[in-house]
């Protein structure tokens, strides 16, 4: 996709959209491939050129959000998109970007609801959904989604729901592809946690480069080591996960894998961080009119 948009871009310089689309690519290539670095200011110098081209347009708005809250701005990512639909109120691409900044914020009501708006506007769009559906334990809803196209977030699911046979399955599915480095170690390490290997299971978590991961990766990341009977290694990476912007405060209060982590010293002070952050984002989403735009909270 990136070289096809590439060549895109060698017909047409002043092209927004494929500008908005190679800045996507770049970004996930950061994520989970290599040179995560370089790939990340090569994400944030394409959507500069795609905004310089076309300071409206909806794709690009909807991509960028998720490059910044990724880079711990979801806050400002919010305001962004709520603007936009003010303006543009029947695109769903702005929809879709506040799907994943709203669940960074901790507003998950919110963030099914801009799913719904976008899904009636574009019934074939792709938001994040699922991981909204994850982090407050609808996890039959996660499965029934079928928007994970590797598999390990509905094998998580699945095993969450002590449908471990089940998860894996959905994991030999995964194991016959060709994946991104940082996504194979991720998949070989949840068959180690499936199949019973404790101990090799947290030696390949900790093992798992997280160099350019986004928040909500280091979140994952402190589940699975409490679920390794790991919590002290869970608390130190929920503070990374809070620290870089995941602000979702349901997920870390509730998700019940993260009981023994609850009971540490540090759990406590970090939830009322999270909750600070959550807070701000929720007065800015009311302000901005937020409540009745999406129908929701």
């Amino acid at each position: 996709a990136r070289e096809l948009y590439q060549r895109s871009l060698d017909a047409d310089p002043d092209y927004a959209p494929a500008w908005a689309r190679l800045a996507r690519c770049y970004r996930v290539r950061a994520k989970y491939g290599d040179d995560s670095l370089r790939n990340m200011q090569r994400a944030a110098d394409a959507f500069e050129r795609a905004f310089s081209l076309n300071p409206d347009l909806p794709a690009a708005h909807s991509l960028y959000a998720q490059h910044e809250a990724e880079q711990g701005h979801a806050d400002d990512a919010l305001l962004r998109l709520l603007n936009g639909v003010h303006n543009n109120p029947n695109d769903p691409e702005l929809y879709a970007g506040l799907v994943h900044v709203c669940r960074y914020s901790g507003l998950l009501d919110a963030s099914l609801a801009a799913h719904q708006r976008a899904l009636r506007l574009d019934p074939n769009i792709r938001t994040t959904v699922m991981n909204t559906h994850f982090v407050m334990g609808n996890f039959q809803l996660v499965v029934d989604a079928r928007a994970d196209e590797v598999g390990y977030v509905e094998a998580m699911a699945l095993d969450a729901m002590g449908r471990r046979d089940e998860a894996r399955s959905r994991l030999q599915q995964a194991e016959k592809r060709e994946l991104p480095p940082l996504i194979r170690k991720v998949v070989d390490m949840l068959k180690l946690l499936l199949d019973g290997e404790r101990r090799r299971a947290v030696e390949s978590l900790h093992e798992l480069n997280l160099e350019g991961a986004d928040p909500e990766g280091y979140f994952y990341r402190a589940r699975l080591l409490a679920q390794l009977g790991e919590p002290a290694a869970a608390l130190v990476t929920l503070e990374q996960a809070v620290r870089k912007g995941f602000w979702c405060v349901p997920a870390l209060r509730d998700d019940a894998f993260l009981t023994a982590v609850r009971n540490l010293a540090g759990f406590s002070g970090l939830l009322t961080e999270a909750e600070a952050f959550a807070a701000r984002a929720a007065r800015a989403f009311a302000e901005r009119d937020g409540p009745r735009v999406l129908s929701a909270i």
